[in-house]
């Protein structure tokens, strides 16, 4: 790719950013490290800003936007890698030319805020794998895509978690059996009924251990929510008799019915995931979900918020830590 195709395509991206802005908000884009990527004034940068201002791409020191495009900067074209300049500002960003065998390597010569051009996507290193910088959907570390929503001053995942590694990259075991799923005291996931085809709609069931593994579920920049940002939801919402309905995906395809008072206004799109139980029984698809959240109980328990195919109410309650429920991570404040 020619230096002025990047240029173009980074161009393209940033008028997006504020063409999108002017209906709803600014589209910011972050890895962890402080990157943002948008059609930025001075007053709302940041250190390791990033912008287009034509004909260069700039980087906020923090004091001044810096040029960071190089005169010799190159990109994979053919069997020839190239060897692109690096340039760094404040906060560790580089803009460097890729120079592997596989878009997916994580090398670890990459420190958090690296750029580069995979042939098809703008990506970031977050330190365990390379994130999207283009508007596409948030990515978790098994590379599944996420739709997201804001709802009120909160962003939200609208689709359930699918991952099956933690965010270091360690994989989170499956287990298939109900006996040996109850009794489990580490972190595990399965599919409701263990059938793979349910994950494309509701996603995977998380034991509590799983939730609460000091690996993280939930991308660079989300967490799983507290009671807290539940409550702020529901209470955004209208409180808890009418919020439920406002969370539920429409219809009957995904609900059983008669789905009360579904009008999904929220953007939050809930669905009947299930359970399965502390005793490793499949439970509940169709009638209602429910999502972990913190903090833990004193019996062995666990926040936890549900939604029922019967009321237009969200209602929270304490699920045994055994149990495996659906997860909507929330992004970082």
């Amino acid at each position: 790719m020619k230096l002025h195709q990047l240029k173009n395509i980074i161009a393209l991206v940033i008028i997006f950013s504020f063409k999108a802005g002017i209906v709803a908000q600014t589209i910011s884009l972050f890895v962890e490290g402080g990157l943002k990527i948008g059609n930025l004034a001075d007053s709302l940068a940041v250190p390791g800003s990033l912008r287009w201002n034509e004909p260069n791409v700039e980087g906020y020191t923090g004091l001044y936007w810096l040029k960071l495009n190089g005169s010799k900067l190159s990109f994979r074209g053919g069997v020839d890698y190239g060897n692109g300049l690096i340039s760094e500002i404040d906060g560790g960003i580089q803009l460097n030319a890729y120079n592997g065998p596989s878009f997916s390597t994580a090398s670890p010569v990459y420190p958090r805020g690296t750029i580069r051009w995979s042939g098809r996507d703008f990506l970031g290193w977050n330190g365990v794998f390379w994130a999207s910088l283009t508007g596409r959907p948030l990515y978790d570390v098994d590379s599944y895509t996420y739709q997201t929503d804001t709802i009120g001053s909160q962003i939200w995942m609208k689709e359930n978690l699918k991952t099956a590694k933690f965010r270091n990259g360690d994989p989170i075991p499956e287990v298939d059996s109900g006996s040996s799923w109850a009794a489990l005291t580490t972190g595990a996931f399965c599919w409701y009924e263990n059938d793979g085809d349910s994950e494309y709609a509701y996603g995977k069931l998380y034991n509590w251990y799983a939730v609460n593994d000091s690996r993280k579920l939930c991308p660079v920049g989300w967490h799983i929510p507290t009671e807290a940002d539940w409550n702020a939801l529901i209470t955004f919402l209208g409180g808890v008799n009418l919020a439920g309905g406002k969370m539920k995906e429409t219809g009957l395809q995904l609900w059983d019915d008669p789905n009360t008072g579904a009008t999904n206004e929220s953007g939050f799109s809930g669905l009947a995931g299930g359970l399965r139980n502390f005793s490793g029984n499949f439970v509940f698809m169709g009638g209602s979900g429910s999502w972990w959240g913190t903090p833990a109980g004193n019996f062995g328990d666990a926040y936890t918020q549900s939604l029922n195919t019967n009321t237009t109410s969200a209602v929270n309650y304490y699920e045994d830590r055994r149990s495996g429920a659906s997860v909507r991570c929330i992004k970082d404040p």
